[in-house]
């Protein structure tokens, strides 16, 4: 049995990329029982973990002639449909586009069914099925462990932290993430699989205000998961220890 053809976004110049979105990968392989090919916009056939459903919008705003460009050239190749697992948009307002015809199975949450106009489709991020990757050590390693978005890394990194707080860095293997993440008492990241992955493992957790900016709306994504868990996620909280 052939591949299935993901497209997820990676992030440059690092070993390992962004665990978060690294982790359609392992999930996908896990949950279905099917290897994973990661591949181009055009070829994909299956968008599942990120804030990725407006991406082709976006690169066809930014460059229009090189994305009419690569429509021609990736024509013969390209999916004809693009199926929609847990995915969601970077910001509620810009209508997903793209090449193939959009096949929605589940999406991330509201905001995102909201911006499709679509109802009735199952919601939630699947990253939630972290905890079918790694064991939840039951045995505390640390009472805190936060986690940054990888925008955030050298601003926390640079924090004079409490002696029982662990600084995950987001840019490590996936499953190097989720065991020092499991091993927590409670969760505080800046970045929305850092939160998903507690809930996975049943960790409460903190959100930490993006201290850098992100591509679109950096409060969306969180609004967005929190609505298919049918919770207020309240305000984040700004850099510095939260209240333990």
């Amino acid at each position: 049995m052939r591949p299935i053809r993901v497209f997820s976004w990676r992030l440059r110049n690092s070993p390992s990329g962004n665990f978060g979105d690294e982790m359609s990968k392992d999930i996908i392989e896990t949950v279905f029982g099917r290897k994973l090919e990661r591949v181009s916009l055009e070829r994909a056939e299956l968008l599942a973990i990120g804030s990725i459903l407006d991406i082709y919008a976006i690169r066809c705003a930014r460059h229009p002639i090189q994305m009419a460009l690569r429509r021609l050239i990736m024509a013969p190749v390209r999916s004809t449909e693009l199926y929609v697992w847990g995915a969601g948009t970077v910001q509620q307002k810009l209508q997903p586009k793209w090449p193939q015809k959009l096949k929605i199975c589940a999406i991330r949450g509201g905001r995102t069914a909201e911006t499709l106009g679509v109802k009735g489709i199952p919601l939630g991020d699947p990253g939630i099925f972290a905890s079918l990757l790694v064991e939840r050590d039951i045995q505390s390693t640390c009472s805190v462990a936060i986690i940054p978005n990888h925008v955030d890394w050298d601003i926390v990194a640079r924090t004079d932290l409490p002696k029982n707080w662990r600084l995950v860095s987001p840019e490590q293997q996936v499953r190097t993430v989720l065991r020092e993440l499991s091993g927590a008492d409670l969760v505080v990241s800046s970045s929305l699989h850092g939160i998903i992955a507690a809930d996975a493992f049943g960790i409460p957790a903190v959100w930490l205000k993006t201290q850098r900016p992100l591509a679109g709306d950096p409060t969306h994504k969180f609004l967005d998961y929190a609505s298919a868990r049918g919770s207020d996620p309240g305000e984040p909280s700004r850099h510095g220890h939260p209240s333990t």
